[in-house]
């Protein structure tokens, strides 16, 4: 009886780990794109990327309701893409000072990464992954 118990209650938590797995594997995923897409800017882009994020955030409107701030690391993004987005959101006093990290509203975060990757499609420096990613965005997927 026991013996069935137990087979009985790891098959439900087997069928509850995978789905779990695969949404932390998603997120990991994401943020993998997220690092390539800005570390893929500041390469590409050098110094203009400064000018590039000031017209993204002048382009952004803040729609209305809750919008959890994150963090966004200079590890994950590359120093030269933390350096350039720092510069523009002090500028414009979006964020305090904090070191190693910028604290970004969630939805501004992936307007700035789709618009960077809109960027680096339109010159033809978007890799596949990139190109799809930027595509199921505009399609809402």
């Amino acid at each position: 009886m026991h013996e069935l118990l137990r087979v009985e209650s790891k098959e439900r938590f087997t069928r509850k780990l995978p789905a779990h797995i695969a949404r932390l594997e998603e997120q990991r995923m994401d943020d993998d794109l997220e690092a390539e897409a800005w570390r893929a800017a500041a390469d590409f882009h050098g110094p203009a990327l400064e000018l590039i994020l000031r017209e993204v955030l002048s382009s952004y409107q803040r729609k209305p309701g809750f919008d959890p701030q994150t963090r966004l690391y200079e590890k994950a993004i590359g120093v030269a893409a933390f350096k350039a987005l720092r510069t523009v959101i002090d500028r414009e006093h979006f964020n305090p000072s904090t070191t190693g990290y910028l604290m970004i509203r969630e939805r501004l975060r992936f307007h700035l990464r789709n618009e960077l990757l809109r960027h680096l499609m339109q010159q033809g420096h978007a890799s596949p992954i990139q190109q799809d990613t930027l595509i199921a965005v505009d399609l809402g997927i």
